[in-house]
């Protein structure tokens, strides 16, 4: 009888390890593939505003190179994709409407607070 319950014990814990695993690995991809669907979304914006949106494309080449730090180094990527994020709404005064802030500033807040995350699951 100890046995049979051991055995239903130990197939508990692995199924709690392997749906741990699926939401590590769901966790460790999000971030990644958020922020290629937002660097995708702001570069749209900025090219169809032709010659004159090229001004708009410095941020894209910012938030790329956060791509590649917060790749390799999610921590580090999560602050500095956090504090891009307040930048980038001053900047582009983000902060004075709600509708720029949610589209904006938001997603970057969620992506950056996310590779954190990920980095706390994985260490």
């Amino acid at each position: 009888m100890v046995k049979g319950v051991e055995e239903v014990v130990i197939k508990r814990k692995k199924v709690v390890v392997k749906e741990k695993d699926e939401m590590s690995k769901v966790i460790h991809w999000a971030p990644r593939i958020l922020m290629i669907i937002y660097i995708s979304m702001i570069n749209s914006f900025a090219l169809a505003d032709g010659i004159r949106g090229s001004i708009k494309l410095i941020p894209v080449i910012f938030l790329l190179i956060f791509l590649g730090i917060a790749w390799h180094r999610e921590i580090i990527g999560g602050l500095i994709i956090l504090a891009f994020g307040f930048i980038f709404g001053v900047f582009f005064g983000a902060f004075n409407s709600m509708e720029g802030f949610i589209v904006s500033i938001l997603p970057l807040w969620f992506i950056g607070i996310l590779f954190m995350v990920d980095y706390k699951i994985n260490s």
